[in-house]
């Protein structure tokens, strides 16, 4: 669902999501149950997505990116099954040789399951003097100066139907997912 605070693309005619980094800072509360940080006092970078958003030394950006991860599911189903040994051809190994997918003329081998598939990637560039470096930092609810603690929290706004011959009325407060 496109947010109203991210008007329309023109070019692509698609819309963004607000998108909001708080901190580094220190949690109010910490275990299972958790509250946002308070933007008053704490660094704060917020935009629309698909965009380099910055401030404070601190840089965001969310949207969608190529999946990263490639795995042939047809040869892997064959290796689980019995038919095939390993991914690519193996024919003299010190066990023998082992069966798999034939190596092409280029060199490779396999079909990428994931091509052309898209993934919702998050990513945060942080000075790395906000998070460790000064002796005052042993102190903090981490302890030492080379661990850093990341909490996350995702939203959407829950849609309420009145009944499956209405339209949706406006949006219920959002949801979040924390992790």
């Amino acid at each position: 669902m496109r947010d109203p605070r991210c008007p329309v693309n023109a070019a692509t005619g698609q819309g963004g999501q607000f998108i909001e980094v708080v901190g580094p800072a220190r949690p109010g509360k910490i275990g299972a149950e958790n509250h946002l940080l308070p933007t008053r006092h704490n660094p704060v970078v917020s935009g629309c997505s698909n965009q380099v958003l910055s401030s404070g030394g601190i840089r965001a950006w969310a949207g969608l990116v190529a999946d990263p991860f490639v795995v042939d599911i047809g040869q892997f189903n064959r290796i689980v099954g019995g038919a095939q040994e390993v991914f690519r051809d193996l024919p003299s190994t010190p066990l023998g040789p082992l069966r798999g997918r034939p190596v092409r003329a280029d060199g490779t081998s396999g079909v990428d399951s994931f091509g052309g598939f898209n993934a919702s990637a998050i990513v945060v560039e942080v000075p790395i003097s906000m998070v460790i470096g000064n002796a005052k930092r042993t102190s903090t609810y981490l302890g030492n100066n080379t661990t850093i603690g990341v909490w996350g929290t995702t939203s959407r706004t829950r849609n309420r139907h009145l009944s499956t011959h209405r339209s949706r009325v406006t949006p219920a407060p959002t949801s979040r997912c924390s992790g």
